[in-house]
């Protein structure tokens, strides 16, 4: 589930070596998951506590750090697979809705809340012994032959104890899990959402979205229902994706669709034809489901229960990188501050209004044509027809009706020769006659004669060496003409 290429460790050896053992740490500042960095670290530890437990027994003082690197050359592999396994089991239960808390974090919550528990104690010894007095006099005792059995007050305690170490290890869990409707991960926008007639309400049921995988960058195909963990491999690199959708509810007033909390991926593109969605009518107060709705086209439907009239309309989709769903934190619950270590840049969607496409939407077929379209067979964008034949081959491709501009990203209707309705420029390459900084037309005969390069250099002298040179081509050129 993850490459560890290299790794650093932290070697600490005492003045009085070799008569104390020297320790041995993974730094924090390393490109590592917390779990692997963990795990090496306290295999490492058990070595060297086991070393010097040997010592002290049999009573003997050895050097012991070149043993201690042979044994870590013959156990590295074992040490870093044993680590990705645990790492891979923490990523499948976090894929299935559960989430691995260390010991050491509870165990220093505990302690923390008993902490409290004893300065509040210290502060109300004289309240405690009154009502400890009240508490006993109204104690029964079970009455045997020869003494008296008293089981109420301990068995008491022994509850509220137990019930604390709960309430505090749901609270550390409580701490960590995302709200439904907190406006983290990706947010989800449609553009130009419009609910017209008595459309109220949109509420996303299923998402069907495309993702691209951090490492290779394949693209992948995920339907997912809101609040349901999925874990997808990269069919290419075997790399574990998470994605998590939260659905919102969209108005006149907010066209967000939802979040995703992404790990390992990032989002391409909405298949909005294969999404299913809930519409709420305004004249009955009742919803019902929508389907096959696409970018740029007016869907008209009718309510199931008053039968009134409902339009709904979008035009292009939105990914925005919010504020990360999982922020990393140290054991005390602390956001760290990366130092040494220079902060990864988030990976940002392909599709950006603003933003030009990869290659500037070009493609190895049509290297001069600056736009991808988007065919309704399937939803999908691509560059030309070749290229969805590659990726779509089991289904018969219907002509694109609309198209994204390679230099801005404005999804709009398909047009021939015209110019993007956004940024102005042509999206396939455009004859000229002027010389536009050597990326038009560069023949002088043909070049415009308004264009100043038209005319720049004739007055320029040619040295008699150039010139003689000139005429001898010349010269040789009549000869082959003459023969």
């Amino acid at each position: 589930p993850y490459d560890v290429e290299v790794f650093t460790l932290q070697v600490t050896i005492p003045r009085a070596y070799p008569l104390e053992m020297f320790s041995v740490k993974v730094p924090d500042e390393q490109h590592l998951p917390e779990t692997v960095r963990r795990f090496m670290e306290t295999s490492l530890e058990e070595w060297t506590n086991t070393k010097q437990a040997e010592l002290i027994s049999a009573g003997v003082v050895r050097l012991e750090f070149r043993p201690f690197l042979k044994w870590l050359d013959r156990n590295l592999e074992t040490i870093v697979t044993g680590a990705l396994r645990q790492l891979k089991k923490e990523l499948e239960a976090k894929a299935a809705g559960l989430q691995f808390i260390p010991a050491s974090k509870l165990q220093e919550k505990v302690k923390a809340g008993a902490s409290d528990e004893d300065q509040e104690e210290d502060e109300e010894d004289s309240e405690e012994d009154e009502d400890e007095s009240n508490m006993f006099r109204g104690v029964a005792y079970r009455k045997k032959e020869e003494d008296l059995v008293y089981t109420g007050p301990q068995q008491q305690v022994e509850e509220s104890e137990s019930e604390e170490e709960d309430n505090l290890i749901e609270s550390a869990i409580n701490d960590t899990k995302p709200e439904k409707n907190e406006r983290r991960g990706t947010e989800i926008k449609l553009r130009n959402l419009t609910l017209k007639d008595n459309a109220s309400t949109l509420t996303c049921i299923t998402l069907k979205v495309i993702i691209q995988c951090g490492r290779c960058k394949n693209k992948m195909d995920v339907t997912t229902p809101s609040g349901r963990p999925n874990m997808v491999t990269c069919l290419k690199c075997s790399y574990p994706q998470i994605l998590t959708f939260r659905s919102a509810i969209m108005h006149q007033f907010s066209s967000v669709v939802g979040y995703l909390d992404l790990d390992g991926c990032v989002p391409f593109d909405l298949i909005l034809q294969d999404c299913v969605f809930k519409l709420g009518c305004f004249s009955c107060n009742k919803e019902m489901k929508a389907k096959s709705m696409a970018f740029g086209q007016v869907t008209d439907t009718w309510c199931a229960s008053c039968h009134s009239k409902m339009k709904v309309s979008a035009e292009s989709v939105r990914f925005a990188q919010l504020v990360p769903s999982e922020p990393v934190t140290d054991e005390k619950g602390l956001h760290k501050v990366p130092v040494l270590k220079p902060k990864k840049k988030t990976k940002e969607p392909e599709i950006q209004l603003g933003r030009p496409l990869p290659a500037d939407g070009t493609c190895k077929h049509y290297k001069k044509s600056y736009r991808w379209f988007r065919f309704p067979c399937c939803g999908k964008c691509y560059p030309c027809d070749i290229c969805h034949e590659e990726k779509e081959g089991d289904h018969e491709m219907l002509l694109a009706t609309r198209m994204i501009c390679g230099h801005c990203c404005k999804e709009q209707p398909f047009a021939m020769d015209k110019a993007c309705v956004a940024c102005k420029q042509s999206m396939t390459q455009v004859r000229t006659q002027h010389w536009e900084g050597g990326k038009g037309c560069r023949d002088k005969i043909k070049m415009s004669k308004n264009d100043a390069k038209k005319y720049a250099g004739q007055s320029k002298t040619v040295s008699r060496k150039t010139q003689d040179k000139q005429t001898t081509k010349k010269n040789t050129k009549l000869r082959h003409n003459s023969k």
